[in-house]
């Protein structure tokens, strides 16, 4: 099922809601409500209905201002556990929630953002289909298709792992889809090497854990939190029953085992030892994770991927060496040379980066070669006509790399 097919499905789950519940004339309807009855109609399994979230825009205002761009805003007698956003992702993903107000079935939010936002910032790839009233128009999320067509749950946002690791269970039961436990493993991890700020909840989870214990009691156990109850009754004066999860895991009897527990609990990779950010531990998951060479390529050249799962655009194995050249060129370039390096590679694909590199090489002799890409900024389409090169080398005369570097850089062991 294509996203035109969703986006009908998902006008006539509009109209249902209109229908038994009634809409306002502007807002946006996004979250379980619309998706449940989605996968209703194009799986055959009963909807279930427990609110409907309509999110509405208030004013917006300039986030610059923002001293803390990660926190929801929080009124001093009003929590909205319900409600996250994708906090992390800089100020132009960034949203704010000000108040929920709950009137029979329908919950409203008032936040600062653009509706696309909310929806991108939903955890489960199941949630993320909406509709904005005024201009009478669907948005529907690529995580969603991929839902649809293979009725598997999937996280597509790990900023609040524990709130997730409950809500996910839920939804595999009020949906009847397959949930696989690597999803969880994910939840685990993120929650144990604190990937992120979110990692507690309050009351109504704990009462959503105890009901949905069977499902999560294989992953987690759970703990009041002491400490940060304190701390919120020190400093704010505010009574409240704080918990965390605890992950568990099965340890190994080989003391080799043992010793990589320690460093990385659930999953197999070196790389994860460095990861430290939420969203990058995802990406790496979805994209890397279980492919030896990949996970190689990643560790050399991770400050190309940015979260860009297209950036591998060629085949690996047939293409190695040139990928070791273009780690090489960034790891012995020295420092103040490696800025220009980076700034020529950014943004690039593997395979236009290798055409970029290749070229300058082909074009030069090899320290040349290397003081241009090391100090100047060069386009891949560049025209190497006589006078550009003669240009570019000139405005690299007494800048040139030394020949140790030109050596590691290309591996080269007859350069003196």
């Amino acid at each position: 099922m294509d996203k035109k097919q969703i986006e009908v499905l998902a006008r006539q789950a509009v109209e249902r809601i209109r229908s038994d519940y009634g809409l306002p004339s502007c807002g946006f309807l996004a979250g379980g409500a619309i998706a449940n009855i989605v996968w209703e109609l194009a799986s055959g399994n009963k909807a279930i209905i427990n609110d409907v979230d309509i999110f509405t825009l208030t004013e917006k205002k300039d986030f610059s201002e923002i001293e803390n761009p990660r926190d929801y805003k929080e009124n001093e007698n009003k929590s909205y556990d319900n409600y996250h956003g994708d906090f992390r992702t800089g100020l132009k993903n960034y949203y704010r929630i000000l108040d929920v107000k709950k009137e029979d079935i329908f919950n409203t939010i008032d936040y600062q953002s653009d509706p696309l936002i909310i929806l991108r910032s939903f955890d489960i790839n199941s949630t993320k289909v909406g509709y904005l009233i005024e201009n009478d128009k669907i948005y529907c999320e690529d995580d969603f298709v991929d839902f649809i067509n293979s009725g598997e749950l999937k996280i597509s946002s790990l900023r609040t792992p524990a709130h997730t690791s409950v809500r996910i269970i839920k939804k595999q039961k009020e949906l009847n889809v397959k949930l696989n436990g690597f999803e969880l493993n994910l939840c685990q991890h993120a929650i144990k090497y604190n990937l992120s700020d979110k990692n507690r909840f309050k009351k109504r989870y704990k009462d959503l854990y105890n009901e949905y214990f069977d499902g999560i009691k294989d992953y987690f156990t759970i703990e009041r939190d002491s400490d940060i109850e304190g701390y919120l009754k020190i400093k704010y004066g505010k009574e409240e029953e704080i918990y965390k999860l605890i992950p568990l895991f099965e340890a190994k009897n080989d003391i080799n085992e043992i010793f990589n527990l320690y460093n990385n609990a659930f999953f197999r990779d070196k790389n994860l030892n460095n990861i430290c950010d939420v969203n990058e531990f995802l990406f790496f998951m979805r994209n890397i994770y279980g492919d030896k060479k990949l996970s190689s390529i990643y560790s050399e050249l991770k400050i190309f991927y940015k979260n860009n799962p297209d950036y591998i655009d060629l085949d690996v194995d047939t293409n190695y060496k040139n990928i070791m050249l273009i780690s090489r060129l960034l790891k012995y370039s020295t420092l103040r040379y490696s800025n220009m390096v980076i700034a020529n590679l950014v943004d690039k694909s593997l395979s236009t980066q290798i055409k970029l590199v290749n070229k300058i090489l082909g074009s030069f002799d090899d320290g040349v070669a290397i003081s241009i890409l090391q100090n100047v900024k060069i386009d891949e389409d560049v025209e190497l006509d006589t006078i550009t090169k003669l240009i570019l080398e000139l405005s690299v005369r007494t800048k040139m790399c030394t020949p140790g570097e030109v050596k590691n850089i290309l591996n080269k062991s007859n350069i003196s």
